[in-house]
């Protein structure tokens, strides 16, 4: 958009600009729409960030408690099993600990 906004402001055809950039975008809407499992939808850069970023020791973990509110946590230690699943060792800054395994630790707000 900012590229195109640049492109329209000079002393060309700026409808034939306009046109071939909106061509772009309803051809890249019509190609979303055609990949089954996305159903025509972004994904969240938030949910694509979280599901690449590979967690280590000393990653930061936020988390809220029920009736106790949000905690800070790090990952203390990673264990994995002879079946191949990684177990991630959380410490939180009260000194409780829990032990978590991928898809639990990525539902919460990772920091570095």
């Amino acid at each position: 958009m900012l590229k195109t906004t640049y492109e329209l402001e000079g002393d060309r055809l700026e409808i034939v600009l306009a046109f071939r950039r909106i061509e772009t975008l309803r051809a890249y809407g019509r190609q979303l729409l055609s990949v089954s499992e996305n159903r025509g939808l972004l994904p969240n850069v938030d949910v694509v960030i979280r599901m690449s970023l590979e967690p280590t020791v000393g990653l930061a973990i936020k988390k809220e408690f029920a009736g106790h509110g949000v905690f800070l946590g790090k990952i203390m230690s990673i264990d994995k099993e002879d079946t191949g699943k990684w177990w991630y060792q959380i410490e939180y800054g009260d000194g409780d600990r829990e032990t978590m395994d991928i898809e639990e630790l990525r539902a919460f707000d990772l920091t570095c």
